[in-house]
């Protein structure tokens, strides 16, 4: 089983053997949106460098 994570959108395992839970949260709070905030402001400063495969993929 997978859970989403809902700001970034990307998956992570509910468990996996041999790894403790905590590992597997998400962080809380207000950074976690402020982060989001820096990582779509530093995309948009290299924007322009952004090949057609890196948008199709998601990345970089």
């Amino acid at each position: 089983e997978m859970k989403k994570h809902p700001v970034f959108g990307f998956e992570v395992p509910v468990e996996v053997p041999g790894v403790d839970t905590e590992w597997l949260c998400f962080p809380e709070g207000p950074q976690v949106m402020e982060l989001a905030q820096r990582f779509i402001a530093n995309a948009e400063t290299k924007k322009s460098s952004f090949t057609q495969e890196i948008v199709e993929k998601g990345g970089p």
